[in-house]
């Protein structure tokens, strides 16, 4: 008889397939939102760049506080690709936990 192939036991699946669980990590990547490190933000022509974390996103715009504590918006059509797709984690991330909250807040004893 040939060993029986290891099935996953809804408990385990539970503990990997976790939707909104990375969405912390996501957000103290270096230069995100929750992260006090700085990131390498280039322009969409490679031409400009700066060391700064993102402290906002919002019309289209993100806002970065650069190492020498000034901000910059920045639209978004201006920005890498690579920093778009990190904006684009941000500002998923960011939703998750927003829901996260929202939903908490409904489930708190007296509520109703």
């Amino acid at each position: 008889m040939a060993p029986e192939e290891k099935k996953d036991k809804p408990e385990d699946k539970k503990k990997t397939d976790d939707l909104f669980g990375s969405s912390h990590n996501i957000l103290h990547e270096v230069g995100g939102l929750a992260s006090d490190e700085l990131r390498q933000w280039t322009d969409s022509t490679g031409k400009f760049s700066c060391h700064g974390r993102l402290i906002r996103f919002l019309d289209g715009q993100v806002r970065i506080l650069k190492d020498n504590g000034h901000t910059t918006t920045v639209p978004l059509g201006h920005l890498s690709v690579a920093d778009l797709e990190f904006v684009n984690r941000q500002a998923s991330a960011q939703r998750s936990e927003l829901g996260k909250t929202a939903q908490a807040a409904v489930s708190l004893p007296g509520s109703n």
